[in-house]
């Protein structure tokens, strides 16, 4: 898999969690973040597919950064595992694909 459909992928994941929290709790915050988030990996996808892959690798790679360590801090807050734990990992997998390709390019 390339990274423009890893990171097609991780956005439709990270948007349907995003829906189903909104469907399940009724969290705005949830539907909002998760398809602002799923959009920007879409809209990275699109960098990569399109040959800007260097700033859509940055992009990726911040944004799995970032991903990761909120919904880290939130986990550990929590003290529970779903479903901010889920994101966490996934956000650090693709944080780890992006930036081994990112620096792998440079």
């Amino acid at each position: 898999m390339d990274g423009a459909q890893t990171n097609a992928v991780i956005g439709t994941i990270v948007a349907f969690g995003g829906i189903m929290g909104y469907l399940k709790k009724k969290s705005v915050p949830s539907l909002i973040a998760g398809s602002g988030s799923g959009l920007a990996y879409m809209i990275t996808a699109y960098l990569i597919r399109s040959g800007h892959s260097t700033a859509g690798y940055q992009t990726a790679f911040v944004l799995s950064l970032a991903l990761a360590i909120v919904m880290g801090r939130r986990t550990a807050k929590a003290k529970k595992f779903m479903p901010a734990g889920l994101v966490a990992v996934i956000a650090t997998l693709a944080c780890v694909l992006n930036g081994s390709r990112l620096f792998s390019s440079s």
